[in-house]
């Protein structure tokens, strides 16, 4: 018994006491104020109760009976040979939409069979759909049933408003839509009865001739009494609900079993014994359900262990209005009145006493007896051990529905083919199929039970957008101690490291923790050939390292690869010297033109004040700015709208540090593409187009003209050198007005003249500095990863791929570390160079352009605040919490993709 302020909830094991309950339908009732949800689109058969019930479910039994099932059987295996004929052309890239799939396969198999509407085996395009006219009715349901969560708690106004994110508005749409399709198809099906016609046979006409006035009343119920019809609202309802019972508990089970037979080969043998015994290799096309289906008690017993083990339904409750008595193993109970009574559905499936010692484990071959093929029989467990579709009069009316369709699936997707999973990288294929099995095993409830991550990327969601939540949520499971830990990524194992002493010793290790592998794998995703790998890394002749290092004596130019050699140029040019004053000067010149009020009025074309984004105000002038620093204007002469290009680009390069899959139209690769045509041009162009380039851009070109390579391969390099932080820095500053005054306060001294001063900025204003250094450790997305290449001792653990998560380490940064508080830098002057704070890196992997971008990050917001007034256009409680839950994404400086730029909209 549960016991909660509301009501008391009590749960119940025992087979005869569950049969008990199912078999009194009167004392233990539906509870239809719990489901009341479900009569989104009106009063259906879920929300009903009593003689309205019994009304309802006879009014709505048409479409379930076993005369529809030869057509369940047909369609099912159409749309299922379909989706095998998809999945084969992955080969042996192997597909990770099992989930989507059976989604869009059970939804197919509904609408034909329900409303004779036939598609081909494909799923919805929601960028297609960017107008309600372009909804089909398919588009309709797909998205209602998709976001049924979201539509059964949300008023249906809510998707109403223009403003809204285009996936919002989709429902609005698809919602208005389903009503206006389902409206027609019952007057059309009027209409046929007015004119004496035949019904259409499907889901509205069954309910339609079974319900409207025209039909006849006089039907009775057992009282004698005539039966009201159903109306118009009744028949949504219900055509709602059939759709929504129907669709996703088959196809979360459809998934859960696909899964389940890739990690149990065995079983799939199993099944494909029966396939052949009773089918051979005719042609399915050919094969009738009535005499097929009896016969394939095997796969019905994969759907029956996978129901066991895996309902969609997490319950199955009851309601006592009133006070009655249960009986238990002999023993009568009073149950109170106002009690949810709940047949333990997950108990009861896996009680040993009724299931034997392996209750947990999957194994559908408990389902069938008998010890030959012909004499196989399917088990009877004892009653009230297993209701997977409810028992007793309101058990499931879907039932057969859901088993004809399973079998039929499963006969055509293993009668000649068998299912693995794609090791990745070096593992295994049993190693594999455990992952699978993990993934199956990682399940949670949302409505119905399913898994967290079906396309057996376990992680990656939760990684990718809000990867330190992870992190951290990972040093609080294993305590705060400070060990390694992983983290599975695309397959992909990572070792998280929250030790400063564990990180420093990783980046003295450069022989079997190198980032050399690392920075490959990039290069790749940015472009460059992958043949092309090997010349990059091989040495230059000593003349070409020379021409761009005469000031070098000769014999003391050293040796290295064009890769070394770049990395070499960047650190000559971005640390302190001679060539970093000329470059910074030209940077900061830049920023401090773009920041005047009339180039700012230009921009945003506005007269009296600028109302503008916040984030877009950063990256435009700062990627220009370092654009136009190193390139000159050259580059948008060739390609004006080059600063757009490269923050497209940002947006979407976290996915080449993550390796994801992507199509040849994908947005990363249309970006990519945009730029490379761009820098391919510049360095083809004559000289008057890159005439007034950096050093660098110049000494890289020149080298890589002496390497074998293609200038699309060069252009492929330059891609790989843009990063912004302003944003984050000036976001913090303006929520937090306090902070705000403080700083134009230290910086003023800074301003005796129009244009800054520099040295003081960044020598004299500890306050900005802490700012800076706060934005760098709560909001900094880079990456500092190694690739394991041998067996590691790190931390007292043998490493089989680091990550850091020193950052918020509660020691080191207080209890609240993932607060922004700049004072902790003011407060503590040694916590800028622990080993707890690698913003940039470390060791030979240190970042060389970590002082040019701290200066232009200081200046540019030492300009804003001193040459605008600049406040929120709205008023944001906690706005610099909700900032630091919308951190930029690992391995990019792009905003998380749930970022709502409206929300740090500023007035200047």
């Amino acid at each position: 018994m549960l016991v909660t302020p509301a009501r008391n909830w009590l749960y119940v094991a025992n087979a005869e006491a569950v049969t008990e309950i199912f078999g009194r339908g009167r004392d233990f009732i539906n509870p239809a104020w719990m489901l009341e949800p479900l009569s989104v689109f009106g009063p259906n058969i879920s929300t009903a109760e009593g003689q309205d019930w019994q009304r309802q479910r006879k009014l709505t039994a048409a479409p379930f009976n076993e005369q529809k099932s030869p057509l369940v059987w047909s369609e099912s295996m159409r749309q299922a040979g379909d989706m095998l004929e998809s999945w084969s052309a992955s080969r042996t890239n192997g597909f990770t939409t099992t989930s989507d799939d059976t989604r869009t396969l059970a939804l197919h198999v509904l609408a034909f069979v329900a409303f004779q509407k036939s598609y081909p085996f494909k799923s919805v395009n929601r960028a297609m759909l960017t107008n309600p006219e372009s909804m089909t009715y398919r588009d309709s349901l797909a998205i209602i049933l998709e976001n049924a969560l979201i539509i059964i708690v949300m008023p249906v106004a809510a998707f109403a408003p223009s403003f809204l994110p285009l996936k919002w508005k989709q429902i609005g749409w698809a919602i208005k839509s389903f009503r206006e399709y389902m409206s027609g198809q019952i007057e059309d099906e009027r209409q046929l009865i007015r004119d004496g016609k035949p019904g259409t046979g499907t889901l509205v006409s069954n309910l339609v001739r079974a319900s409207d006035k025209v039909v006849d009343e006089k039907a009775s119920l057992n009282t004698g009494m005539s039966i009201k019809p159903l109306t118009e609202a009744e028949i949504l309802g219900n055509i709602f609900v059939f759709n929504f019972a129907g669709h996703d508990t088959t196809a979360i089970s459809t998934a859960y079993a696909m899964l389940l037979l890739v990690a149990n080969p065995q079983v799939q043998d199993w099944v494909h014994e029966e396939l052949q015994y009773h089918l051979k290799d005719v042609d399915l096309k050919s094969v009738s359900y009535s005499t097929v289906f009896p016969k394939l008690k095997r796969s019905l017993a994969v759907l029956f262990e996978t129901l066991r083990l895996y309902n969609p339904l997490p319950g199955v409750p009851k309601y006592a209005a009133q006070p009655t008595h249960l009986t238990v193993k002999g023993r009568t109970y009073v149950v109170p009145a106002d009690t949810v009574v709940v047949p333990n559905l997950q108990a009861s499936h896996t009680f040993p006493r009724h299931w034997g010692d392996d209750a947990l484990t999957w194994r559908p071959q408990r389902w069938i007896t008998g010890s030959s093929m012909d004499s196989e029989d399917f088990f009877k467990p004892l009653k009230g051990t297993f209701f997977p579709w409810s028992e007793g009069i309101r058990n499931c009316p879907g039932k057969r529905f859901a088993q004809v369709e399973f079998v039929a699936v499963m006969a055509t997707l293993f009668q000649s083919h068998v299912a693995e999973p794609v090791p990745r990288g070096s593992e295994s294929l049993d190693s594999a199929r455990a992952r699978v099995l993990a993934v199956v095993k990682d399940s949670s409830v949302e409505l119905l039970l399913q898994m967290r991550d079906p396309g057996s990327v376990r992680h990656a969601r939760a990684f990718i957008a809000d990867a330190p939540a992870l992190i951290d949520y990972g040093k609080a499971y294993f305590d705060y101690k400070g060990d390694p830990f992983t983290i599975t990524v695309g397959g992909r194992k990572f070792y998280i490291l929250t030790s400063a002493k564990v990180v420093a010793s990783v980046y003295k290790n450069n022989v079997t923790l190198p980032g050399d592998p690392m920075l490959n794998d990039l290069l790749i995703g940015f472009g460059v050939r992958a043949h092309v790998i090997s010349s990059l890394w091989a040495k230059l002749p000593i003349d070409v390292l020379q021409k761009a290092r005469v000031y070098i004596g000769p014999g003391k130019v050293p040796h290295i690869s064009a890769i070394h050699s770049t990395l070499d140029l960047y650190k000559r040019q971005l640390l302190p010297g001679p060539n970093f004053e000329k470059i910074n000067d030209t940077l900061t010149g830049y920023v401090d033109r773009s920041l005047r009020w009339s180039e700012i009025l230009f921009a945003y074309k506005h007269q009296d004040c600028a109302s503008v984004s916040l984030s877009d105000l950063c990256s435009n002038i700062l990627v220009s700015a370092i654009t136009r620093t190193l390139y000159k204007d050259g580059i948008y002469k060739i390609e004006p709208e080059m600063t757009q290009c490269l923050l497209d680009f940002n947006e979407v390069a976290w996915k080449l540090v993550f390796q994801c899959p992507q199509s040849a139209e994908s947005k990363m690769k249309k970006a990519r593409k945009r730029n490379m045509k761009a820098f391919v041009k510049y360095i083809q162009g004559p000289e008057n187009i890159r005439g007034g380039q950096s050093w660098l851009v110049k000494s890289v070109i020149e080298e890589q003209k002496a390497i074998d390579i293609i200038d699309a391969d060069r252009a492929a390099l330059m891609l790989m050198a843009y990063w912004a932080l302003a944003f984050w820095m000036l976001s913090y500053n303006l929520f937090d007005q306090n902070l705000h005054a403080t700083l134009k306060a230290e910086i003023r001294l800074a301003f005796s003249s129009d244009h800054p001063d520099i040295p003081y900025l960044m020598t004299k204003c500890p306050r900005l500095d802490a700012v800076y250094q706060e934005t760098l450790r709560v909001v900094n997305g880079a990456l500092s990863a190694r690739k394991i290449i041998a067996p590691t001792v790190v931390g007292g653990k043998t490493l089989h791929s680091p990550k850091t998560g020193c950052s918020t380490n509660k020691q080191v940064f207080g209890d609240d570390p993932g607060r922004f508080e700049p004072e902790r830098f003011l407060h503590d002057k040694s916590l800028s160079s622990s080993p707890n704070f690698r913003p940039f890196g470390g060791g030979v992997n240190d970042c060389p352009g970590r002082f040019l971008a701290k200066q232009e990050m200081v200046v540019f917001v030492a300009l804003i605040l001193h040459r605008f007034h600049i406040s929120c256009r709205r008023n944001l409680d906690n706005a610099s919490q909700r900032l630091i839950r919308r951190r930029p994404l690992w391995g990019s400086t792009a905003r998380n993709p749930g970022w709502m730029s409206s929300s740090t909209s500023a007035r200047l």
